[in-house]
């Protein structure tokens, strides 16, 4: 008399059965396809992620540093026709103290006494109130035309430009990117959500489960028909 296999034995065998079909499903071998191009997808958003903070950054440097040179330009004009008119300073003194102290900053010229003779408490102090007269207009005369002012924005503005085209092109293709990456997750949604239990359910007579694993044996696509575009897409740029 032929002997009856324990029921344990043949659940084991059951989900061996499901796990090693699930394996061989053309849905898996579609998912194992999609998450390798997936990864790549990404990192290619990552790339364009790092290259338009870097090239913010860039921006953001040019502007500093033009408006450094603004800054600079003028103050230059303004120490080398005015300083000469502070109380006590004069000509002499104020070419000395231009090449001895100046160093393109208003702060530099509240040191002239030590290196300058002549600069005493006095001049100095006199020096030091037209300091602070300058920085209290500083910003608006910056605001309006002074000598080589449009020559230094030009310059500046062709390289702001080119960045910035460069910036436009970036945000568009991380743009178009991003959103042909959720293209690809939401019709791969379901993929992920079968697993060897649902060919278990379906072996055991489960119609919803059974109806999920008939489709998932065909995968994203059947065998006898054409991929959709974006998995061409995908597999094709980032397979």
């Amino acid at each position: 008399m032929k002997a009856i296999r324990p029921t344990g034995f043949l659940l084991l065998k059951a989900r061996a059965r499901a796990k090693r079909d699930y394996l061989f499903a053309r849905g898996t071998s579609h998912l194992r396809q999609i998450n390798s191009a997936l990864k790549n997808l990404q990192k290619r958003i990552d790339h364009l992620h790092q290259r338009l903070f870097d090239l913010r950054g860039q921006l953001h440097r040019l502007e500093t540093k033009k408006e450094e040179e603004l800054r600079m330009t003028l103050l230059q004009q303004i120490v080398s026709q005015d300083l000469k008119k502070v109380p006590g300073i004069g000509e002499t003194l104020a070419r000395e103290i231009l090449s001895k102290c100046y160093d393109g900053t208003l702060e530099s010229l509240s040191r002239a006494r030590l290196y300058v003779r002549g600069i005493g408490e006095k001049r100095q102090f006199a020096i030091n109130q037209w300091i602070m007269a300058v920085k209290a207009q500083l910003s608006t005369l910056l605001n309006r035309d002074f000598p080589h002012k449009a020559e230094i924005i030009g310059r500046y503005r062709a390289q702001v430009e080119q960045l910035e085209r460069t910036k436009k092109s970036v945000e568009k293709e991380l743009s178009e990117l991003s959103m042909f990456q959720r293209e690809v997750m939401n019709e791969i949604y379901w993929l992920r959500t079968v697993s060897p239990e649902h060919f278990a359910r379906a072996y055991q007579g489960d119609e919803k489960a059974r109806d999920l694993v008939h489709r998932y044996l065909m995968g994203v696509f059947p065998e006898w028909d054409e991929p959709p575009a974006w998995f061409k897409r995908l597999i094709k740029e980032f397979g």
